[in-house]
C-alpha cells in the first residue's frame, strides 16, 4: 500500500527573481528529496542576475530529475503573485508545495508531508519552520493538532504564520483560486480562502521548511 501511495505526483512551485546567492542551496534541497515522483516548476520572473544559469548548472548533477523540471519565463517582471499564479497554471500534481527560492527544504520534507497528509486524509497539511538567522537557526512551532477552526483562530491571533510555504495542499483547492496581483502579503490573502475551502487541516510537529530571514 505504501509503495502505491508513493507514486502520486507532487508539484513544487518556485518563483525566481534575484536569488543567485541562494538558488543553488534551494534547488539542491529540492532535487535531493527522498520522494521521487516530483515535478518542479520554476518561474523566471525576468530575473536580472544569474539565478537561472546557476539553476541549470545544478540540475546537471541530477539527471534523473531533469525530465520533471519546467522553467517558465515571464517576458517582463510581473511580481511574486503573478509568478506563483504562473506556476499554479503549469502544475499537474495531486498535491502542491510552494517554496521560495531563498529558502530550502529538509531532505525528507516531501515524503514526510505526503505520508502525513494521506494518513490523516487532510486537504492542507501544516508543518513547522526553521528560521535561518545569520548566526543561528530557530525552530518555530506552528500549530497543534485540532480542527480547521482552531487553526484559523491561531492565524487570526497571529500565533501562527499565514504563509503559503509551510504547507502541503491538494491541488484541487487552487482550482478557482489565485494569488492577488499587486498586494503585499499575497499569501495571507489566499491562505484564508484555501482554508475556507478545505474540509480538513492536518499537522505534523516537524520543522521541514527552512526560511531565510
Amino acid at each position: 500500500i505504501l509503495r502505491e501511495m508513493m507514486t502520486e505526483l507532487i508539484s513544487i512551485l518556485v518563483p525566481i527573481y534575484g536569488v543567485e546567492k541562494y538558488i543553488e542551496r534551494c534547488s539542491r534541497s529540492l532535487f535531493g528529496q527522498t520522494y521521487f515522483n516530483i515535478e518542479y516548476i520554476f518561474v523566471d520572473d525576468c530575473t536580472k542576475d544569474n539565478s537561472i544559469g546557476i539553476l541549470k548548472k545544478v540540475l546537471m548533477d541530477y539527471p534523473l530529475r531533469a525530465k520533471k523540471v519546467k522553467i517558465v519565463s515571464h517576458s517582463t517582471n510581473r511580481g511574486l503573485s503573478a509568478a506563483r499564479n504562473t506556476a499554479l497554471t503549469h502544475a499537474e500534481g495531486a498535491y502542491i508545495m510552494h517554496v521560495d527560492s531563498d529558502d530550502y527544504l529538509s531532505e525528507c520534507a516531501v515524503e514526510t508531508a505526503y505520508k502525513k497528509i494521506i494518513c490523516c486524509n487532510a486537504d492542507v497539511l501544516v508543518f513547522g519552520i526553521n528560521l535561518i538567522f545569520e548566526n543561528k537557526i530557530v525552530r518555530l512551532h506552528q500549530y497543534d493538532e485540532g480542527t480547521k477552526e482552531d487553526y484559523v483562530k491561531k492565524l487570526i491571533a497571529r500565533k501562527s504564520l499565514s504563509c503559503v510555504w509551510n504547507k502541503m495542499y491538494k491541488r484541487s483547492l487552487f482550482q478557482k483560486l489565485r494569488f492577488p496581483k499587486g498586494k503585499i502579503h499575497e499569501d495571507e490573502f489566499l491562505t484564508y480562502k484555501l482554508l475556507y475551502n478545505a474540509k480538513k487541516v492536518g499537522y505534523i510537529d516537524v520543522s521541514l521548511y527552512y526560511h531565510t530571514i
